[in-house]
């Protein structure tokens, strides 16, 4: 069973551990209303863009996205007077919560198509989607050898409710706008979800007791293990260049919708609206792997992050082979394996916005937005943003969050957009600040992006 869970695990982990999951979920909100830059019908089908026909250059297009909760990433390593790497067990322990939390989440378009017809605009999408999100108590940090050794032995405890979803999919979209007046645009977007491959756990629990010796009177690491897991698609990431699978997937199939409206109320104000994946979901009928694990005992391989990461050990053992062996010990080959169905939904997004158009080239926007995530907590954001016109070639963005209870520090959007004739490159980001806090409960993201745009009309 391991080798065929280990690839999405192991994807998953690296990211985390490269500290990839400091980037996080602010769903597109610099995007929003920047009717500029074709990709805005992703935030909402309503609005229509400014240039009549936009094909974006492929692979190009790409969104990066995630964040974390409070604790410590880099501060808890240090290097000792051999200039050999360590790790504070005691600080990063230290930094935890009682709940904590990763994620990660980005998407690639492959197609991106839009023109007008008459009062109408319509567009296509071929995009990737793919993301996990870790939720886990401070008490897994155990799985750390240097965090065990340090403050964990000769002591029973529980590891409850560690959480962890991973899901790829394709999306086939397909959208319509219209200009019902000078005033009023209303559009929809029927998307059709290809499900490639996904991972989630449900229950499980693990009775903890540090207070094992080995054969040679080394302390170990073990307890009671129970747990369950759904699984789809996890074989599509193994063999190499021949297997296909990544690109035909299994035929776990599903169907999300957007809808929204843009209404100018008057030549100085506008409010619009819209809803992103309603009723987003995959069902995985296909190559479905589940698994049930009741009360296992074991003994846990654990984790050696400094060995994993300083080159200079004579002894280096890679960060993949360290999870393998992990995975090994906390897996097993005796678990429940059935193959019922199962469907997984896709995050739904609510925007809600006021724009207050100073003049042609200056436009304020205040931005609700509400992400609701199944399984785990729903976020909450309240966004102002800033757009500067120049003309026809540049356009600048700055936005700062009222409300955002992902991060705890302040966070400052910035973007553009560049057109050189029908080129158009851009680059929006909803946090340029998190960088320097990683430590701390951060959240961030980065699109980018070229195309190329026709019929652009006059400023």
């Amino acid at each position: 069973m391991l080798k065929r869970l280990n690839s999405v695990f192991i994807f998953a982990a690296l990211l985390f551990s490269l500290h990839l999951s400091e980037l996080q979920a602010q769903q597109d909100m610099m995007l929003y209303n920047l009717t500029q830059i074709p990709q805005s019908v992703y935030a909402n089908p309503g609005i229509i863009p400014e240039t009549r026909m936009n094909i974006a250059i492929p692979a190009t297009n790409s969104l990066v996205q995630g964040g974390k909760s409070r604790f410590h990433t880099t501060e808890a390593f240090y290097r000792d007077d051999q200039n050999r790497l360590r790790l504070d067990g005691i600080e990063m322990i230290n930094s935890f919560q009682e709940r904590n939390r990763a994620r990660m989440n980005g998407s690639l378009d492959w197609v991106h198509i839009g023109f007008e017809a008459g009062l109408n605009y319509i567009h296509f999408n071929v995009t990737e989607h793919g993301g996990f999100d870790f939720d886990f108590p401070r008490e897994a940090a155990t799985l750390i050898k240097e965090v065990y050794q340090e403050n964990y032995l000769g002591q029973v405890f529980d590891v409850r409710d560690t959480r962890f979803s991973f899901q790829h999919y394709r999306e086939f979209g397909a959208g319509f706008a219209r200009r019902f007046s000078s005033r009023f645009s209303m559009g929809a977007k029927v998307k059709y979800l290809y499900g490639v491959g996904t991972f989630s756990t449900n229950e499980n629990s693990f009775r903890v007791n540090t207070d094992i010796t080995g054969s040679e009177g080394e302390s170990l690491l073990g307890g009671g293990l129970t747990y369950s897991a759904q699984s789809a698609g996890l074989s599509n990431y193994q063999g190499g260049d021949e297997n296909t699978g990544l690109l035909y997937g299994d035929g776990n199939t599903g169907f999300a919708a957007d809808l929204g409206f843009n209404f100018e109320v008057s030549n100085f104000f506008t409010v619009s609206a819209a809803v992103i994946n309603m009723g987003g979901v995959i069902n995985w009928s296909n190559n479905v792997r589940n698994f049930e694990q009741p009360n296992r005992e074991i003994n846990i391989n654990l984790l050696e992050l400094p060995e994993a990461f300083d080159e200079e050990l004579p002894q280096t053992r890679e960060i993949t082979d360290q999870i393998e062996s992990l995975l090994d010990s906390l897996m097993g080959d005796d678990a429940t394996e059935n193959d019922a169905n199962f469907t997984s939904r896709i995050p739904t997004r609510v925007n809600l916005a006021t724009s207050f158009n100073v003049s042609n080239a200056l436009t304020f926007t205040v931005l609700n937005q509400n992400v609701f995530i199944e399984n785990f907590d729903n976020m909450h954001f309240l966004k102002v943003m800033m757009q500067v016109k120049l003309k026809r070639t540049f356009t600048a963005i700055a936005a700062y969050d009222l409300i955002n209870n992902q991060t705890s520090q302040s966070n400052l959007g910035l973007g553009f957009a560049l057109n050189l004739g029908p080129f158009q490159m851009y680059a929006l980001s909803e946090d340029v600040l998190f960088i320097s806090n990683t430590n701390d409960r951060v959240t961030g993201s980065l699109r980018l992006g070229m195309n190329l745009t026709f019929g652009r009309d006059n400023l």
